[in-house]
């Protein structure tokens, strides 16, 4: 799994990936501030709601962001669990901010309030990403396990683009859904949203033993919603899943940026409350080093993370691909469920 995203404007999502491309560095942290979460989504990753109510503490993050800014970090994504439950979410973004990190929040938007949205502008937050899993009301909210949470998600989007912040549109691919992504998409246009985004469903906790509403055809739904992207006047392109595969022309105004997988090249980590870092956000089982505990961040993140990698991916029957200089033998997460990347074209 991961995400690719249709953006209508161009975003400072490039500046973390451009560094890269630069210079192979860490550029990227998506820092998990709680561990809970109050919707139940059916393909829940991470479990968020059996979780222990895990908090992040002021000072911890404090120390975190010091040491990534030590290690020329770019942006920051805080998210968890849903963020918004952290009391102190207004001091969080402030700091990353007053230190130089872009910051950006995942949310379910459920809180995302008028007040809140100014507050947390004002404190230095660019850019928030809310799911919208359907049109439909009541679909949206069987999907997010929450009463009423479509109708508060378009309230969210409003107040954001009230307060100039940077929004983004995710649908979480599932056969409840897949037959609406354009409607989506240009729902999100119509409407104001500046980013359209969408992931497979992760074959992780809740999600793991759903293959029933599992959609197998990523790369092919992806050169639709490319080919439709296209038609409808998109700005920029940006990609993380290795089965990512347009067929046809981007017109050299449009930006393309390509990561197959942020987190096997090493331009992003995921940190959860206590400091672990995971080999993916979705991959929780897998831990690389704890955060708290090193200095050198860039040094030990390469090390763990191209020791785990390796070790955790036998691409033998892969190497021989014409597709494996560009997917190294695809999504960890898929790989992780299935011994082999479902998504990929050449699976059988």
């Amino acid at each position: 799994m991961c995400i690719v995203t249709y953006s209508w404007k161009k975003s400072n999502s490039t500046i973390k990936i451009e560094k890269f491309f630069e210079e192979p560095k860490v550029r990227w942290a998506e820092i998990d501030i709680v561990d809970n979460c109050d919707f139940d989504c059916i393909w829940c990753y991470s479990d968020a709601p059996e979780k222990k109510n895990k908090i992040m503490v002021y000072e911890t993050f404090k120390r975190i962001i010091d040491k990534l800014v030590l290690n020329d970090f770019i942006q920051v994504t805080l998210s968890g669990g849903e963020p918004l439950l952290h009391k102190k979410i207004d001091r969080f973004v402030e700091y990353a901010y007053r230190k130089g990190l872009i910051v950006h929040i995942n949310s379910n938007g459920y809180y995302f309030t008028k007040e809140l949205a100014k507050k947390l502008k004002n404190c230095g937050l660019t850019q928030i990403q809310m799911n919208l899993e359907s049109r439909d009301p009541q679909l949206h909210d069987f999907i997010r396990g929450k009463p009423g949470s479509h109708e508060k998600t378009l309230e969210a989007f409003q107040n954001a683009f009230t307060n100039d912040i940077t929004t983004v549109l995710l649908t979480v691919i599932s056969t409840y859904n897949v037959n609406e992504l354009t409607d989506l998409m240009i729902f999100s246009k119509k409407n104001n949203i500046d980013r359209f985004r969408v992931w497979d469903m992760v074959p992780k906790g809740k999600g793991q033993n759903m293959d029933e509403i599992y959609v197998k055809n990523y790369s092919k739904i992806l050169n639709q919603l490319t080919k439709d992207a296209l038609e409808n006047e998109v700005k920029e392109i940006i990609s993380y899943d290795p089965v990512f595969n347009y067929e046809g022309e981007v017109p050299m105004e449009v930006t393309l940026l390509e990561v197959p997988c942020p987190h096997a090249r090493g331009l992003m980590m995921n940190i959860e409350v206590g400091g672990d870092v995971n080999i993916c956000c979705t991959v929780r089982n897998v831990k690389l080093y704890n955060i708290l505990e090193h200095e050198d961040i860039q040094t030990i993140h390469k090390r763990k993370n191209e020791e785990l990698f390796n070790a955790l991916k036998n691409v033998a029957d892969c190497q021989n691909c014409g597709l494996y200089g560009q997917c190294d033998g695809g999504c960890i997460a898929r790989y992780d469920n299935y011994k082999r990347d479902l998504q990929c074209i050449n699976y059988s």
